[in-house]
Protein backbone atom coordinates (compact mmCIF):
# COMPACT_ATOMS: atom_id res chain seq x y z
CA UNK A 1 0.00 0.00 0.00
CA UNK A 2 2.77 2.53 0.45
CA UNK A 3 4.23 1.88 -2.81
CA UNK A 4 0.88 2.48 -4.28
CA UNK A 5 0.67 6.16 -2.27
CA UNK A 6 3.97 7.15 -3.25
CA UNK A 7 3.17 6.46 -6.67
CA UNK A 8 0.12 8.62 -6.91
CA UNK A 9 1.63 10.89 -4.52
CA UNK A 10 4.61 11.82 -7.42
CA UNK A 11 2.18 11.32 -10.03
CA UNK A 12 2.57 14.33 -11.87
CA UNK A 13 6.63 12.56 -12.27
CA UNK A 14 5.25 9.35 -13.43
CA UNK A 15 2.30 10.62 -14.95
CA UNK A 16 3.89 10.59 -18.99
CA UNK A 17 5.37 7.50 -18.52
CA UNK A 18 2.08 5.46 -16.99
CA UNK A 19 -0.25 7.62 -19.44
CA UNK A 20 1.93 6.89 -22.15
CA UNK A 21 2.16 2.75 -21.40
CA UNK A 22 -1.96 2.95 -21.76
CA UNK A 23 -1.64 4.51 -24.69
CA UNK A 24 0.91 2.82 -26.46
CA UNK A 25 -1.47 -0.42 -25.16
CA UNK A 26 -4.25 0.98 -26.47
CA UNK A 27 -2.70 1.48 -30.23
CA UNK A 28 -0.91 -1.86 -30.77
CA UNK A 29 -3.68 -4.28 -29.24
CA UNK A 30 -5.97 -2.55 -31.62
CA UNK A 31 -3.81 -2.76 -34.51
CA UNK A 32 -2.39 -6.38 -33.02
CA UNK A 33 -6.04 -7.57 -34.55
CA UNK A 34 -4.34 -7.27 -37.63
CA UNK A 35 -1.35 -8.55 -36.59
CA UNK A 36 -3.29 -11.58 -35.25
CA UNK A 37 -5.68 -12.24 -37.84
CA UNK A 38 -3.34 -11.49 -40.89
CA UNK A 39 -0.68 -13.93 -39.58
CA UNK A 40 1.54 -11.33 -38.82
CA UNK A 41 3.04 -12.20 -35.72
CA UNK A 42 6.88 -12.96 -36.58
CA UNK A 43 6.46 -9.56 -38.55
CA UNK A 44 5.53 -8.06 -35.78
CA UNK A 45 8.44 -9.14 -33.41
CA UNK A 46 10.83 -8.54 -36.29
CA UNK A 47 9.84 -5.44 -37.24
CA UNK A 48 10.37 -4.47 -33.47
CA UNK A 49 13.36 -5.47 -33.02
CA UNK A 50 14.59 -4.19 -36.02
CA UNK A 51 13.55 -0.69 -34.67
CA UNK A 52 15.28 -1.36 -31.78
CA UNK A 53 18.51 -1.97 -33.80
CA UNK A 54 17.42 1.63 -36.14
CA UNK A 55 17.14 3.44 -32.64
CA UNK A 56 20.46 2.34 -31.33
CA UNK A 57 22.34 3.38 -34.89
CA UNK A 58 20.42 6.85 -34.73
CA UNK A 59 22.33 7.12 -31.42
CA UNK A 60 26.22 5.65 -32.96
CA UNK A 61 25.76 7.94 -36.57
CA UNK A 62 26.71 10.93 -35.45
CA UNK A 63 29.87 9.65 -34.00
CA UNK A 64 30.59 7.61 -36.87
CA UNK A 65 30.19 10.36 -39.48
CA UNK A 66 31.55 13.55 -37.90
CA UNK A 67 28.65 15.28 -36.75
CA UNK A 68 29.01 16.40 -33.18
CA UNK A 69 26.31 15.09 -30.89
CA UNK A 70 25.42 15.97 -27.58
CA UNK A 71 23.78 13.50 -25.50
CA UNK A 72 21.90 14.08 -22.40
CA UNK A 73 19.20 12.51 -20.07
CA UNK A 74 15.71 13.91 -19.68
CA UNK A 75 13.49 12.68 -17.15
CA UNK A 76 15.16 9.21 -16.51
CA UNK A 77 15.26 8.75 -20.93
CA UNK A 78 17.88 9.41 -23.28
CA UNK A 79 18.01 11.84 -26.16
CA UNK A 80 19.91 12.75 -29.24
CA UNK A 81 20.41 16.49 -29.18
CA UNK A 82 22.33 16.93 -32.56
CA UNK A 83 20.19 20.69 -33.00
CA UNK A 84 23.03 22.76 -31.91
CA UNK A 85 25.74 21.01 -33.49
CA UNK A 86 24.91 19.34 -36.88
CA UNK A 87 26.07 20.74 -39.71
CA UNK A 88 21.78 22.17 -41.29
CA UNK A 89 18.64 21.43 -40.08
CA UNK A 90 17.82 18.68 -42.12
CA UNK A 91 20.37 16.46 -40.80
CA UNK A 92 19.71 17.32 -37.47
CA UNK A 93 16.08 15.95 -38.15
CA UNK A 94 16.84 12.76 -39.53
CA UNK A 95 19.59 11.72 -36.81
CA UNK A 96 17.34 12.15 -33.71
CA UNK A 97 15.81 9.00 -32.50
CA UNK A 98 12.30 9.14 -33.56
CA UNK A 99 12.96 10.10 -37.08
CA UNK A 100 15.83 7.92 -37.68
CA UNK A 101 14.30 4.78 -36.44
CA UNK A 102 10.96 4.80 -38.22
CA UNK A 103 13.08 5.91 -41.46
CA UNK A 104 15.25 2.78 -41.16
CA UNK A 105 11.94 0.43 -40.31
CA UNK A 106 10.23 1.53 -42.74
CA UNK A 107 12.88 0.81 -45.62
CA UNK A 108 14.33 -2.55 -43.94
CA UNK A 109 11.13 -3.97 -43.97
CA UNK A 110 10.19 -2.59 -46.97
CA UNK A 111 13.01 -4.43 -48.90
CA UNK A 112 12.28 -7.83 -46.80
CA UNK A 113 8.67 -7.62 -47.93
CA UNK A 114 10.17 -7.72 -51.58
CA UNK A 115 12.69 -10.21 -50.60
CA UNK A 116 9.80 -12.42 -49.10
CA UNK A 117 7.55 -12.10 -52.32
CA UNK A 118 10.38 -13.43 -54.07
CA UNK A 119 11.83 -16.44 -51.30
CA UNK A 120 10.62 -19.71 -51.27
CA UNK A 121 10.74 -19.45 -47.26
CA UNK A 122 9.44 -16.11 -46.69
CA UNK A 123 9.95 -16.73 -42.46
CA UNK A 124 13.43 -17.27 -43.41
CA UNK A 125 13.69 -13.80 -44.58
CA UNK A 126 12.10 -12.11 -41.05
CA UNK A 127 14.52 -14.88 -39.20
CA UNK A 128 17.40 -13.39 -40.74
CA UNK A 129 15.97 -9.79 -39.75
CA UNK A 130 15.04 -10.38 -36.08
CA UNK A 131 18.16 -11.66 -35.43
CA UNK A 132 20.01 -9.30 -37.38
CA UNK A 133 18.28 -6.45 -35.47
CA UNK A 134 19.09 -8.17 -32.10
CA UNK A 135 23.01 -8.95 -33.02
CA UNK A 136 23.30 -4.80 -34.19
CA UNK A 137 21.34 -4.00 -30.89
CA UNK A 138 23.78 -5.26 -28.22
CA UNK A 139 26.94 -4.46 -30.85
CA UNK A 140 26.35 -1.07 -31.34
CA UNK A 141 25.44 -0.65 -27.98
CA UNK A 142 28.82 -1.12 -27.36
CA UNK A 143 30.18 1.12 -28.96
CA UNK A 144 27.92 3.97 -27.60
CA UNK A 145 27.64 3.11 -24.00
CA UNK A 146 28.69 6.55 -22.90
CA UNK A 147 25.19 7.69 -24.59
CA UNK A 148 22.91 4.74 -23.79
CA UNK A 149 23.88 3.89 -20.60
CA UNK A 150 21.73 0.34 -20.81
CA UNK A 151 20.88 -1.16 -23.77
CA UNK A 152 18.77 -3.65 -22.47
CA UNK A 153 15.80 -0.71 -22.45
CA UNK A 154 16.03 -0.88 -26.08
CA UNK A 155 16.00 -5.38 -25.81
CA UNK A 156 13.27 -5.59 -22.73
CA UNK A 157 12.18 -2.15 -22.15
CA UNK A 158 12.31 -0.40 -18.87
CA UNK A 159 10.98 3.05 -19.73
CA UNK A 160 10.55 4.27 -16.20
CA UNK A 161 10.29 7.77 -17.02
CA UNK A 162 9.41 9.24 -20.59
CA UNK A 163 10.12 12.83 -22.03
CA UNK A 164 7.52 14.88 -22.28
CA UNK A 165 7.92 15.26 -25.88
CA UNK A 166 8.27 11.48 -26.34
CA UNK A 167 4.56 11.21 -24.81
CA UNK A 168 3.34 13.97 -26.76
CA UNK A 169 4.35 12.67 -30.11
CA UNK A 170 3.11 9.15 -29.07
CA UNK A 171 -0.27 10.72 -28.55
CA UNK A 172 -0.56 12.30 -31.43
CA UNK A 173 0.43 9.38 -33.42
CA UNK A 174 -2.01 7.13 -31.23
CA UNK A 175 -4.83 9.50 -32.22
CA UNK A 176 -4.47 10.12 -35.78
CA UNK A 177 -3.94 6.15 -36.52
CA UNK A 178 -6.78 4.85 -34.42
CA UNK A 179 -9.24 7.04 -36.06
CA UNK A 180 -7.69 6.13 -39.37
CA UNK A 181 -8.98 2.41 -38.57
CA UNK A 182 -11.93 3.17 -36.85
CA UNK A 183 -13.49 5.29 -39.27
CA UNK A 184 -11.98 3.48 -42.23
CA UNK A 185 -12.27 -0.09 -40.73
CA UNK A 186 -15.01 -1.64 -43.19
CA UNK A 187 -11.96 -0.82 -45.84
CA UNK A 188 -9.50 -2.31 -44.09
CA UNK A 189 -10.64 -5.11 -42.84
CA UNK A 190 -11.85 -6.35 -46.08
CA UNK A 191 -8.81 -5.43 -47.76
CA UNK A 192 -6.87 -7.27 -45.35
CA UNK A 193 -8.97 -10.39 -44.68
CA UNK A 194 -11.25 -10.59 -47.59
CA UNK A 195 -9.12 -9.29 -50.37
CA UNK A 196 -10.57 -11.22 -53.72
CA UNK A 197 -14.33 -10.39 -52.51
CA UNK A 198 -12.83 -6.48 -51.47
CA UNK A 199 -11.41 -5.66 -55.53
CA UNK A 200 -14.68 -7.11 -56.69
CA UNK A 201 -16.56 -4.69 -54.87
CA UNK A 202 -13.93 -2.22 -56.18
CA UNK A 203 -12.21 -1.87 -52.78
CA UNK A 204 -8.56 -0.21 -53.75
CA UNK A 205 -7.43 -3.40 -51.73
CA UNK A 206 -3.43 -2.96 -52.35
CA UNK A 207 -3.84 1.10 -51.38
CA UNK A 208 -5.13 0.37 -48.22
CA UNK A 209 -3.07 -3.05 -47.17
CA UNK A 210 0.44 -0.76 -47.91
CA UNK A 211 -1.12 2.01 -45.78
CA UNK A 212 -2.18 -0.69 -43.14
CA UNK A 213 1.03 -1.86 -43.68
CA UNK A 214 3.05 1.31 -43.29
CA UNK A 215 0.49 2.80 -39.99
CA UNK A 216 1.65 -0.41 -38.56
CA UNK A 217 5.35 -0.26 -38.79
CA UNK A 218 5.48 3.34 -37.94
CA UNK A 219 3.51 2.29 -34.81
CA UNK A 220 5.51 -0.57 -33.61
CA UNK A 221 8.47 1.88 -34.62
CA UNK A 222 7.87 4.90 -32.57
CA UNK A 223 6.78 2.27 -29.37
CA UNK A 224 9.83 0.66 -29.69
CA UNK A 225 11.65 3.87 -29.82
CA UNK A 226 9.68 4.68 -26.24
CA UNK A 227 9.12 0.78 -24.48
CA UNK A 228 11.61 -1.30 -25.63
CA UNK A 229 11.11 -4.45 -28.05
CA UNK A 230 9.88 -6.97 -25.71
CA UNK A 231 6.74 -5.09 -24.35
CA UNK A 232 5.82 -3.87 -27.87
CA UNK A 233 5.90 -7.52 -29.00
CA UNK A 234 3.59 -8.22 -25.74
CA UNK A 235 0.87 -5.47 -26.69
CA UNK A 236 1.08 -5.97 -30.77
CA UNK A 237 -0.28 -10.06 -30.04
CA UNK A 238 -1.84 -10.71 -26.49
CA UNK A 239 -4.30 -8.01 -25.94
CA UNK A 240 -5.90 -9.24 -29.76
CA UNK A 241 -5.60 -12.97 -28.72
CA UNK A 242 -7.33 -11.75 -25.28
CA UNK A 243 -9.94 -9.89 -26.86
CA UNK A 244 -10.32 -12.97 -29.60
CA UNK A 245 -11.48 -15.36 -26.81
CA UNK A 246 -14.98 -13.67 -26.00
CA UNK A 247 -15.73 -11.32 -29.28
CA UNK A 248 -18.37 -12.12 -31.10
CA UNK A 249 -16.50 -9.66 -34.43
CA UNK A 250 -13.89 -7.77 -35.66
CA UNK A 251 -15.60 -4.43 -34.63
CA UNK A 252 -15.89 -5.67 -30.99
CA UNK A 253 -12.68 -7.76 -30.78
CA UNK A 254 -10.91 -4.51 -31.92
CA UNK A 255 -12.11 -2.18 -29.39
CA UNK A 256 -11.71 -4.97 -26.73
CA UNK A 257 -8.35 -5.24 -27.26
CA UNK A 258 -7.68 -1.47 -27.83
CA UNK A 259 -9.57 -1.67 -23.51
CA UNK A 260 -7.41 -4.90 -22.81
CA UNK A 261 -3.91 -3.19 -24.46
CA UNK A 262 -4.43 0.22 -22.23
CA UNK A 263 -4.84 -1.45 -18.82
CA UNK A 264 -1.90 -4.01 -19.36
CA UNK A 265 -0.21 -1.15 -19.91
CA UNK A 266 -1.41 1.29 -17.05
CA UNK A 267 -1.23 -1.34 -14.39
CA UNK A 268 1.92 -3.48 -15.66
CA UNK A 269 3.85 0.19 -15.14
CA UNK A 270 1.79 0.28 -11.56
CA UNK A 271 2.75 -2.53 -10.99
CA UNK A 272 6.39 -2.84 -11.87
CA UNK A 273 6.66 0.46 -9.42
CA UNK A 274 5.40 -1.33 -6.69
CA UNK A 275 7.25 -4.52 -6.65
CA UNK A 276 10.46 -2.79 -8.06
CA UNK A 277 10.91 -4.77 -11.44
CA UNK A 278 11.63 -3.96 -14.70
CA UNK A 279 8.76 -2.26 -16.49
CA UNK A 280 8.75 -4.03 -19.59
CA UNK A 281 8.67 -7.81 -18.40
CA UNK A 282 6.02 -7.12 -16.22
CA UNK A 283 3.56 -5.74 -18.72
CA UNK A 284 3.90 -8.32 -20.57
CA UNK A 285 3.40 -10.84 -17.69
CA UNK A 286 0.10 -8.21 -17.10
CA UNK A 287 -1.01 -9.12 -20.93
CA UNK A 288 -0.39 -12.61 -20.61
CA UNK A 289 -3.13 -12.64 -17.39
CA UNK A 290 -5.44 -10.59 -19.31
CA UNK A 291 -5.16 -13.64 -21.89
CA UNK A 292 -5.56 -16.32 -19.50
CA UNK A 293 -8.32 -14.70 -18.04
CA UNK A 294 -10.17 -13.89 -21.11
CA UNK A 295 -9.56 -17.51 -22.49
CA UNK A 296 -10.90 -19.22 -18.97
CA UNK A 297 -14.17 -17.05 -19.07
CA UNK A 298 -14.92 -17.91 -22.78
CA UNK A 299 -14.59 -21.42 -21.60
CA UNK A 300 -16.63 -21.21 -18.77
CA UNK A 301 -19.47 -19.35 -20.87
CA UNK A 302 -19.14 -22.07 -23.53
CA UNK A 303 -19.47 -25.16 -21.03
CA UNK A 304 -22.59 -23.94 -19.25
CA UNK A 305 -24.31 -23.11 -22.80
CA UNK A 306 -23.40 -26.70 -23.66
CA UNK A 307 -24.50 -28.11 -20.64
CA UNK A 308 -27.80 -25.80 -20.94
CA UNK A 309 -28.31 -27.06 -24.24
CA UNK A 310 -27.90 -30.94 -23.21
CA UNK A 311 -30.40 -30.25 -20.28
Amino acid sequence: MERIELFFDSWEFFRDAALGSGIAGALLGALGVYILLGRLVFMSVTTAQVSSAGVALSFWLPALTGTAAVAHEHAGHVHCNVAEHAESPVISALLSPAVFSILFTISVMALANVAMRRSRSPEAVLAVLYLSGAAATVLIGTQIVHEIQDVQQLLIGNAVLVAHEDFIGLGVISALMLAMFSFGHRGFEAAAFWPQTASVAGIPVGVLNMVRLIALTVAIAYTTRVMGALPVFAFSCLPALAARAFSPNLRVMFFAALGIGACAGMLGYLAAFVFDLPVGPVQTGVALVFVFISVFISSAIKRIKEEEAIS
